[in-house]
């Protein structure tokens, strides 16, 4: 029991105070997205294949149900964080952020909060990624085209179309991986 407080304490999920107990840490998302993180490092060879595949299997489903569940607040958000990226083609870090916005707009609009609780704590470790991919030739220029043609299928309300172009998006982002 001691070695399972010892392990929980480590990532974050209980916090122990001397003389008075143990108590569950409420934010747990951090901790969460700390031992996401842990995988992700000890991964043999490419440490962002897990990360891609994860994506690649959430992604395209929340695209299709953005565009059939978005709201005015949501497509603003989305069109917000396009036009921040469009802005930021230089400026990684606004880039990167405007990226994270981007994404997570999506998965509010897709009006499934498991889907969201899903993607939030991989934010950090998408960041990071983007960091990388930011440097690879036209890398911000090959993500904004995609962006701009799922938002075009999620304003159009076209499932299919959102589906399809996330899926485009993420061959790209595994081009641009191994660029």
């Amino acid at each position: 029991v001691r070695e399972a407080m010892k392990r929980l304490e480590q990532e974050g999920f209980v916090q122990v105070q001397r003389g008075r107990g143990t108590f569950v840490v409420y934010h747990a998302g951090e901790a969460v997205s700390q031992s996401l993180e842990n995988v992700v490092e000890a991964q043999r060879g490419d440490k962002w294949q897990a990360l891609l595949e994860v994506r690649e299997l959430l992604e395209p489903g929340i695209a299709y149900w953005a565009a059939l569940r978005a709201g005015a607040e949501q497509l603003a958000d989305l069109r917000t964080a396009v036009a921040t990226m469009d802005k930021s083609l230089r400026d990684a870090d606004a880039y990167i952020a405007a990226d994270n916005a981007f994404h997570l707009a999506l998965a509010r609009a897709a009006g499934n909060d498991l889907l969201l609780t899903l993607l939030e704590p991989l934010m950090s470790l998408l960041a990071a990624q983007r960091k990388e991919l930011f440097a690879t030739p036209a890398g911000p220029e090959n993500g904004q085209y995609h962006h701009k043609r799922i938002l075009t299928a999620v304003e159009a309300r076209d499932g299919k179309a959102a589906r399809q172009y996330m899926e485009e998006h993420m061959q790209q982002v595994r081009q641009d991986m191994h660029a």
